[in-house]
Parts: C-alpha cells; structure tokens; sequence
C-alpha cells in the first residue's frame, strides 16, 4: 500500500523505495504512539517498540514525532475491532497493513494514520489509500464499505471519507504502473518545491529522464 500513497506523492519517491527500501520518518512513529495510546500504554512503551522496530539510531525521529503527537477526545467514540490487519489480495495485486478496524454507531469502518489535515477534506493519497483498504476489506469478506476514517496524528483531526468507483478504478491503474516500476521502468518526477526535502535529491539527479516515462 505504501507503494502506491509513494507514487501519488511522486512517481520516483515509489521507484526509488522499491530500489533502495523506504526510509524511516515520524509517521512511522505516530503509529507506535497511535496503537499503544489506543491500548492504554503510555508513550515510553510506544518508544520502546519503535525502537526495537527501527533501531536506536532512530530515537530523535522519535522523540520529534512524540513532541507533535495529539490524542484527540473524538477517538473515544470509536471502537478498536483489530488494529495492524495486513490484508492482501492476489486477484487485486494489493497488500497492506491497515492502522484499524473501528466500529462507530453500528458500523465497522477502516482507519487509518496520517500527519496533518489539509484545511477542508482530506489529501487524495489518504482517499486512494482509503479506497484500497476498502476493496481489500471487501475481498478478503470482513467488511463491505464505501467510507473511512483518517486521523490527522499532527492535528487531532479525525475525518470521514467516501469512496466512489473512480477511486477503486485510480487504484487499479496505480497497481499497474507500480508493477511497472517493479520491472525496472524509470518514471519521471515531480520537479517542485518537494525535491528540496526528498530525502533521494542526489539519486534522483543521476538518473536518467526516458522519452518512455513522460507518458507513465
């Protein structure tokens, strides 16, 4: 699933994490701090599990995303189902671990982390990445849901969204150009404002620009 929330953000972010392996940032521990605040732990165990995770060298990471952490009174209305479901599904070449499964009013939904809210909505990526753990949810016979939660970890912003069948159907054609990259093929970057806290700048300006990645 984080292949395709790297592609929506920038094509070469997803070919360079297939290549080299993703990096370790602060929503890697909001999540820790998430689930263990969610499971009546404090933020000392959430650290310990990350670090035992991702390594002492990671600790400032920690510490920074501990700093901007907000546990909103709003969660309290939701209840936990599971949490950290990988689901995976060969018919529709998806995997991932979805954050939780939660049950609101009657009706179970799936949740998932993210850092801040946009000022009205949410982030597409957080959409699309919605849409995929609903087809998921669906396929694997767990839920059938058209909705869901994202919580805002930086803000405390919890917000519903729909999913429609343009969604599903963007999700289908991320799979495929994922695959694509998964073969070898050199997409082209985004090119702004971004690339200055790309963590992959010096590799990304020694490769190659194809007349080929111009139309993926």
């Amino acid at each position: 699933m984080s292949d395709i929330s790297g592609y929506l953000y920038c094509p070469r972010i997803c070919y360079f994490r297939l290549k080299f392996g993703g990096k370790i940032n602060e929503v890697h521990a909001a999540k820790e701090i998430y689930t263990s605040r969610r499971a009546g732990f404090d933020d000392e165990w959430a650290k310990r599990k990350f670090l035992s995770l991702y390594g002492e060298e990671n600790q400032e990471i920690f510490e920074i995303a501990a700093g901007k952490f907000i546990y909103s009174k709003s969660l309290e209305q939701l209840e936990q189902l599971d949490y950290g479901i990988v689901l995976e599904s060969s018919r529709l070449r998806l995997k991932g671990k979805l954050d939780e499964l939660i049950q609101l009013k009657g009706v179970r939904y799936p949740l998932i982390l993210s850092s801040k809210a946009p000022e009205e909505g949410v982030w597409y990526r957080d959409r699309i990445k919605t849409a995929a753990f609903c087809m998921l949810l669906k396929d694997a016979g767990i839920v059938d849901t058209s909705s869901g939660l994202i919580y805002h970890c930086f803000d405390g912003e919890l917000r519903e969204v729909e999913i429609g069948r343009k969604d599903k159907y963007t999700v289908m054609r991320l799979v495929e150009r994922v695959c694509k990259l998964k073969k070898g093929f050199i997409p082209e970057g985004v090119s702004d404002s971004r690339c200055t806290r790309c963590d992959y700048r010096r590799e990304c300006s020694n490769e190659p620009v194809t007349f080929a990645s111009r139309f993926l």
